[in-house]
């Protein structure tokens, strides 16, 4: 005969026979571990629990009775397959909610015996201050379990077992709920879109699932699923396939604001779906659901049935989209995406490759200047070490550096200038802007040392040049106003499938350049352009300040800034150029094409076009 503990811990009959005479089977890590049968025991009965609003940081010896309302393990940051801490929710039966943490150094005292879901006394605990500006509850301390803690299992639990908290979503879209704390939204699915797939920042296959949601005061947001969540309702709607309807609650959900429009999208492996589950939550909603939503709300009425499994892969994102060369994207007179297959040849020389961004959105930061009615001398002015987001209005000490790279592509029509943003720069170079800065990037923004850093482009860009992509661009709403003619990369790729594919779309009768003919710029200078301060382009989640927008037209030969120069990383441009080519007047242009230089923004004077000489 044996016993078992709850954590399948077992011991010897004769052992248990004598725990059996304590009514317990055993202490492990801590832990004491009850029989089923004599879960009451003495052992276990604690009077003096403390809530969470009630904790008080100067006494150590405290005992809780709290659930595990969630739990995750973070990897380690060098080494993902090793755990660096796991995470929790942990609410009392009031249904107040306190984050909680195991360090590394203690997982091997309390991995076992902490799961999802089961309700513990926790015995001696100690309390940290949550250092991240994003929160998953609201309270600024959290549980740390230490050498000292204690765990005891316990199977009474006279509170709520999910802890909701929803937040309606009128207060949503109207800016009332703050965007650093995590929110429960409930809703019935509307507008189910088809699934997609893409490639995430570690060149892993994910889905994403987009919908709205209605609530039963008729308001709508947008819920965006990511991963395993949309894995989740990819299943639910696979075994269900005659449901019409869903109700879901997002659980520790995260608000998402995208030009001027909130959506909730979940938030790593914190947030909690459920898809009509058997809750008394949905049960409600489900009842309270009117007639007059009953045909507006339902997934009959919004597509048909069976399309929710369409993937959509990076092949349709590429080879679905309208695919033009280079020249003809300067004729765009309406926002759209298009697809154009083209080499990146080199960066604008004097547009910095980063900038230093908000920690809650992608929006710069910008120095914040404290005005002192006092005099001060030059010696006495200090560099500025908060900064604001002027989207946000909050202040910020240690901003976040992200990409914004400017580049030059060439296709056999002509060259173009493109913005990668951050997301698919990150993706593209497998490192964040923050690494690549270094580990003195605190101590850089706080010396306001911007320009410096972001102005020396890093080694590991240039290893983007002469490489051919195919870039899905956003012709917005913005650049068309603005006449602008540097356009927003949402997507890029180089998977030889998709460039083959498009390669066969190529028009063939065009003859493509030879090696002999096409200089590959390190960089080049933008053109001089006037500045429209306080105006941005938005291209997804990216922002591109009309500053760094160039103004030439998409088929303009490189032009070099008059105070620039143009540097090579190849040795063979450090020759003279003149002895291999000839330099003929502008227009010297063919007699059966349109001079573009003419439209050149007034510079046509100062483009050149090298020719190779003929050898005799």
């Amino acid at each position: 005969m044996s016993w078992a503990g709850p954590e399948d811990i077992y011991l010897s009959t004769s052992l248990a026979s004598y725990l059996d005479s304590l009514n317990m089977v055993g202490t492990v890590y801590g832990v004491k571990y009850f029989k089923e049968a004599n879960f009451k025991s003495t052992k276990m009965e604690h009077t003096n629990i403390t809530l969470i609003k009630n904790i008080d940081l100067t006494n150590d010896d405290i005992t809780m009775k709290l659930r595990i309302v969630r739990l995750w393990k973070l990897p380690d940051h060098i080494n993902k397959k090793e755990v660096y801490s796991i995470e929790m929710i942990l609410m009392d039966e009031e249904g107040t909610k306190i984050s909680g943490t195991v360090s590394k150094k203690f997982l091997f005292k309390f991995s076992r015996l902490l799961n999802e879901n089961i309700i513990i006394f926790l015995i001696k605990p100690n309390f940290g201050k949550v250092r991240s500006s994003y929160k998953y509850v609201d309270n600024t301390n959290k549980v740390v379990f230490v050498s000292s803690t204690q765990v005891e299992r316990c199977n009474v639990f006279n509170g709520p077992q999910f802890g909701f908290s929803f937040t309606s979503l009128k207060a949503i879209l109207e800016h009332q709920v703050l965007e650093d704390l995590s929110v429960d939204v409930i809703g019935e699915v509307q507008d189910l879109q088809p699934i997609k797939t893409f490639l995430n920042g570690e060149g892993i296959a994910t889905k994403q699932a987009t919908f709205k949601i209605q609530d039963l005061e008729g308001q709508v947001i947008s819920v965006t699923l990511f991963a395993e969540y949309a894995e989740q309702l990819i299943d639910y709607l696979q075994k269900h396939p005659e449901e019409v309807r869903l109700v879901v609650i997002l659980q520790f959900g995260r608000i998402k604001w995208w030009q001027e429009k909130p959506a909730v999208n979940t938030s790593y492996h914190v947030t909690k779906l459920f898809i009509n589950d058997d809750i008394e939550e949905i049960i409600t909603f489900k009842k309270s659901i009117t007639t007059t939503t009953d045909n507006c709300g339902s997934l009959s009425t919004t597509m048909s049935k069976g399309s929710f499994i369409s993937i959509v892969t990076d092949d349709e994102l590429f080879l679905k989209t309208e695919f033009i060369n280079i020249e003809e994207v300067s004729e765009i007179k309406e926002e759209k995406h298009v697809v154009i297959l083209a080499t990146i040849i080199g960066f604008i020389e004097d547009k910095p490759w980063g900038y230093f961004g908000c920690t809650k959105c992608y929006k710069k930061v910008e120095p914040l200047i404290l005005i002192d009615d006092k005099p001060k001398s030059p010696a006495e002015v200090e560099e500025p070490t908060i900064y604001r987001c002027t989207k946000c209005l909050i202040d910020v000490t240690i901003p976040i550096p992200r990409f914004r790279i400017e580049i030059r592509v060439q296709d056999h029509t002509g060259v173009v200038s493109l913005t990668l943003f951050d997301r698919e720069a990150r993706k593209l170079l497998k490192v964040s802007a923050k690494d690549l800065i270094g580990s003195q990037s605190k101590q850089v923004i706080q010396s306001n040392q911007e320009v410096s850093d972001f102005y020396a482009y890093p080694p590991l860009l240039t290893t983007l040049l002469e490489r051919k992509f195919a870039f899905k661009i956003e012709i917005s709403k913005f650049v068309l106003d603005h006449s602008l003619s540097v356009y927003g990369i949402n997507k890029i790729t180089a998977d030889d499938s998709i460039i083959s594919q498009l390669n066969q779309k190529v028009d063939l009768e065009q003859p493509d350049e030879s090696d002999s003919q096409r200089l590959t710029y390190m960089f080049v200078a933008s053109q001089d352009t006037p500045t429209m301060k306080d105006v941005v382009s938005v291209t997804d989640d990216n922002v591109t300040p009309a500053s760094h927008a160039e103004k030439s037209t998409a088929t303009s030969p490189l032009v070099r800034g008059k105070n620039s120069a143009v540097s090579s990383t190849s040795s063979d441009l450090k020759r003279n150029l003149s002895d291999a080519y000839g330099v003929d007047p502008p227009t010297a242009n063919s007699t059966t094409k349109k001079d573009r230089s003419s439209v050149s923004s007034g510079q046509a004077d100062q483009v050149k076009l090298l020719v190779p000489k003929v050898e005799k």
